[in-house]
């Protein structure tokens, strides 16, 4: 009993190994749904409108920040 008992759970232990290779190569595309028509020229989805656009002296104020950030971390490494 015991020895089929470790029989069957070793199978079922090895079927989902033999599924996910099938499972990842059906979920490959990690994209939006419908990339393909924007890519055809069918045109672009609706989308996430932003609520606001960045002004030259926030890009700038965030680059900035990104900077000082790297130099910071390079004084570290050093």
């Amino acid at each position: 009993m015991s020895a089929r008992l470790a029989a069957v759970a070793r199978q079922e232990a090895e079927r989902p190994k033999a599924e996910r290779p099938a499972m990842a190569q059906a979920n490959r595309n990690t994209g939006p749904d419908g990339a393909g028509d924007a890519v055809s020229g069918a045109g672009v989805g609706a989308g996430i409108a932003r609520e606001h656009s960045k002004i030259t002296g926030g890009i700038k104020r965030d680059a900035s920040s990104a900077s000082q950030g790297a130099q910071r971390q390079a004084k570290r490494d050093r």
